[in-house]
């Protein structure tokens, strides 16, 4: 199992996972996880979202790095066991 967390409004390219979802991965026994960039409208409604929007919002989702891992996981998932991919 692999699992992702998505929202954080940042453009970096490694972004650690927050504690509750690196506890979660190694409670499931997750084989990794990854943080994808989000998206907060700039419109946003409510106190606290358009504060945030305010100063960060936009999309900061990367398809190609969502692709990218996707295509990790995939070879791994269709490797012959044993091949330590």
């Amino acid at each position: 199992m692999w699992l992702f967390s998505s929202g954080p409004l940042a453009d970096e390219a490694e972004i650690p996972p927050v504690p509750q979802a690196a506890r979660a991965s190694a409670a499931l026994g997750a084989r990794g996880h990854r943080t994808f960039g989000g998206r907060l409208a700039r419109d946003a409604e409510g106190f606290l979202a358009s504060r945030i929007a305010a100063r960060n919002g936009g999309d900061y989702r990367d398809p190609d790095r969502v692709r990218a891992w996707a295509r990790q996981v995939a070879e791994h998932v269709a490797a012959p066991r044993g091949t330590g991919v």
